[in-house]
């Protein structure tokens, strides 16, 4: 079946303006503008580790990656780490403020110096990736990324 010529025009000018927006819109599949690719825990040397000594320092690495195509506009976003102790009270919180580009990746880190009193026993760290905080943001707040979690141990 052979398309007729006024028929051309219409879906020429859909495709165009499709291809057009296509930069704006997230990856198929893609909830969030952002994915956590990483989170590791580091000494303060740099070397991965998953258990410290009371008194040293871990290091909450995180690597993120954009999910925007390449033309759209940069994304502005608040990358919270929270670590909770045994017990489940949070016993740190550090964060960034940054934008990422499209397509970008980004990694930060946030050290934390476990207190010489410290319990002992498996602390869980949880990332957060939102717009800014709640009480800036209102009713325009919204997670960027789904929540990222990993473990260490102290002893």
């Amino acid at each position: 079946m052979v398309m007729r010529q006024k028929h051309r025009l219409p879906i020429l000018t859909i495709l165009i303006i499709l291809v057009l927006l296509s930069p704006y819109v997230m990856i198929s599949g893609q909830q969030y503008p952002i994915v956590i690719t990483g989170i590791r825990t580091l000494d303060i040397m740099g070397n991965v580790k998953t258990s410290f000594a009371r008194g040293s320092t871990v290091v909450v690495e995180v690597t993120i990656q954009s999910q925007v195509y390449a033309y759209g506009p940069p994304t502005q976003y608040l990358l919270i780490v929270e670590i909770f102790n045994p017990q489940q009270y949070v016993v740190f919180i550090g964060f960034v403020i940054d934008v990422i580009d499209p397509g970008a990746t980004k990694t930060a880190g946030s050290g934390y110096l476990i207190p010489t009193g410290a319990s002992t026993g498996t602390y869980t760290v949880k990332v957060f990736v939102w717009n800014g905080w709640p009480s800036q943001m209102g009713n325009n707040w919204e997670p960027l990324a789904d929540i990222g979690q990993t473990t260490f141990t102290v002893t």
